[in-house]
């Protein structure tokens, strides 16, 4: 189907429930030239009917957010990234949230991919972009949305990643903080297999800051897998940090040279 205006273009597509279009298909949907679909475009970013995203992308938005100039990130990065062909998963602290934590950066939408990726400025909330060289290997679900799916760590794949990634996730005490608010939603066997797909260093890390937050029974299965391995080596609970005086753990098998304060 032809259309003559980008604005019908954009109609039917939102009609449909997208909210992602490229320069091609535009090109493609309107045959019209390059030089004209340049121009409509940009009447259109002009009047914040549109976003620009990644280079020949755009975002389309419905006019329950135009006044706020920007749209929740969670409602078209599916889309974003289906267009573009890159798997993905929403991860640390943006996946936290959606499993019961409240201590996150709401104006940071993370965002674990194959590839690299430059952030995205979007309004008041940026997507930021993490390059994990064993994306496809890390537990993942889907997640129903008002307008679709969206793919998130698992809880425990998300715990892991959170110290993995401890600096992107804000620091030890705040990582902490988020998996005692996400406990309640991780079991202690997908723990234990999500543990398979990480190196064991973080296995003792995550067994110790749950245990030390009161959730022993969930570390039940992640304990004897970590004894298991039959660890020789003690390493540092916090990487980097000065280890004088620090106590050794024997259950994690762990130095303990950070003392931990989680938030209220």
């Amino acid at each position: 189907m032809k259309y003559k205006y980008l604005s019908d273009y954009i109609a039917t597509l939102l009609s449909r429930g997208e909210l992602i279009f490229s320069k091609a298909a535009a090109l493609k949907a309107l045959g019209k030239s390059d030089a004209a679909i340049r121009n409509s475009v940009k009447r259109k970013v002009a009047s914040r009917e549109i976003i620009p995203l990644l280079r020949g992308y755009y975002l389309i938005v419905p006019v329950e957010y135009k006044q706020l100039g920007f749209v929740p990130p969670e409602l078209f990065i599916d889309d974003l990234m289906r267009a573009t062909h890159t798997p993905y998963y929403v991860g640390l602290l943006s996946a936290a949230s959606f499993y019961g934590a409240t201590h996150q950066a709401t104006q940071i939408f993370q965002v674990m991919v194959g590839k690299p990726m430059k952030p995205i400025a979007l309004g008041r909330t940026r997507i930021i972009f993490y390059f994990n060289k064993k994306l496809m290997q890390t537990p993942n679900q889907s997640l129903k949305t008002d307008r679709g799916s969206l793919v998130l760590s698992t809880p425990e794949a998300t715990a892991f990643d959170l110290l993995r990634y401890v600096h992107q996730s804000g620091n030890l005490n705040h990582v902490a903080t988020v998996l005692d608010e996400m406990a309640e939603k991780m079991h202690p066997r997908d723990l234990q297999k999500a543990a398979l797909k990480f190196p064991l260093v973080y296995a003792q890390r995550l067994g110790y800051l749950l245990d030390y937050l009161g959730h022993e029974k969930l570390t039940e299965a992640l304990a004897a897998y970590v004894e298991a391995q039959k660890p020789l080596l003690f390493p540092l609970l916090q990487a980097g940090k000065e280890v004088d005086q620090a106590e050794k753990n024997t259950k994690w098998h762990l130095i303990i040279n950070e003392t931990l304060e989680p938030d209220e």
